[in-house]
This record gives structure tokens, sequence and C-alpha cells, in this order.
């Protein structure tokens, strides 16, 4: 059965896409980072429902889409290994700006398991609300009132529940030998997805819900592809 069709600059943005609307999340207003942008799908889709701003994260260079690359409300960061990149450090060492965190982090990250995704992901998920970062006479404080005024104008602040959508491939769970050509059979991909489900909260985060993708993961040329399900998290 073919692909819906696509809105997005890629495909990802109708796994995404379904999953909002399942979740009944919506991203508008929000600031939000996509760990492995690839080419934006997932970023563009967020952009469309009205996202405020947007953390683009990939190893990769030169493959985010041109319109989004050239988007104000996307912060390009390539090259940028998510599962070490620090938010916070990269915020405070910067001489603009300071990092608050984010309402939404959405996973598609490429050969990577969720038990080393999601604590990535957590660290760019911000406090409920924006707190204030300067404060008067603070002996550690280099900066006036009206510099972090105008920083808070420049990098969006959080508001809001933080959350984590992210795409599971159980053929990345999986153990190698159950792989046919790079697929795993419908079963193994249900009883994969149904441990990495158990095994979340051990992570630190809760399970809010979890549905099937709308279209299945690539597998190459000429293969079927693989299923793959979203999951809705939260910090524990």
């Amino acid at each position: 059965m073919p692909d819906p069709p696509c809105p997005f600059v890629s495909r990802g943005g109708l796994k995404l896409a379904a999953a909002l609307d399942a979740f009944g999340v919506d991203p508008a207003g929000l600031v939000c980072a996509d760990l492995g942008c690839n080419v934006g799908g997932f970023t563009d889709c967020l952009l469309q429902r009205g996202a405020k701003y947007v953390y683009a994260v990939d190893t990769g260079y030169g493959t985010l889409a041109w319109k989004l690359r050239n988007d104000p409300r996307v912060m390009t960061l390539e090259r940028s290994n998510a599962l070490h990149f620090d938010p916070d450090q990269w915020g405070v060492t910067r001489s603009i700006g300071v990092f608050y965190g984010c309402n939404l982090a959405t996973i598609d990250l490429a050969w990577t398991r969720q038990a080393h995704a999601l604590p990535a992901a957590v660290r760019w998920l911000g406090n409920y609300g924006y707190r204030e970062r300067w404060e008067p006479g603070l002996p550690d404080s280099s900066w006036s009132e009206a510099e972090w005024a105008l920083d808070k104008m420049r990098w969006p602040a959080p508001v809001g529940k933080p959350r984590i959508i992210t795409l599971i491939k159980p053929h990345y769970e999986a153990d190698r030998s159950l792989l046919k050509g790079g697929v795993l059979s419908r079963e193994d991909a249900e009883r994969v997805k149904t441990k990495v489900i158990e095994s979340l909260p051990s992570l630190g985060v809760r399970v809010l819900g979890c549905v099937k993708s709308p279209i299945l993961g690539g597998a190459g040329k000429g293969k079927a592809g693989n299923v793959e399900y979203l999951a809705l998290l939260e910090p524990a």
C-alpha cells in the first residue's frame, strides 16, 4: 500500500503528525528539539503545526532541507551527536545566549536504541515555565538586566509541561540475528516494542501512550519496510 501524500520535506513528518494527532499534542507556541533531524521531516511538521522554535540536531552536514535551514524559527546544529551534545553547557558558553530548555523533544536517531537516546533527550527539556535567570546583585552575574531581557527575547523559554515523542524502531532494538534482509517480522516487532516500552520507566520517564507509525520504515530499494512505533513520554 503506497504512503499517503507527504506535505513535509520528508516522509518522517507523516509519522510525527500521526503521533501528534493520536496523543492530542499541540506544538503551537512550543520550543522544540528535533534530535536526528536529517532532512527535517519532524522539524517541518512541528513548524507547520505552529512550533515557536526548533533546535534541529544531526550528526550530518548539509542534510537539512534548504527551506528549514533558512527559517528564522530553526537553529541548525549540524555535526552534532545528540547522544553527547550538552545543550545546557552549549547555551551557557555561547556569547549571546543561555539555553532555557524545550517543551517538546522528538527523537529519530539512526541505529540508536532508546536506552541511549532518551537520556540525551531529557537533557533538552526545560522546567515547567520560565524561571528568570538574572537577579540583581548576583555575584556571578556579569550581564546587566537589559542584557538578560534581550537574551530572553532571542532564545525563547519553555512554557508548560515538557514531553518527549520518540520513534521506536524494533529492528534497532532486536538482536541482529532476527533480521531477514534488514527486516524484522511483524510478530517480532510487536514483541520487541512491548519489551522496550516496559523498560522505559527505568530510564526515568513515564509512558503516556504508544501508537504504530502510519507508514513503514525504509529497508532499502525493493524491500518491505519495518514496522515502527511512536511513544509519548514525560520525565518521571
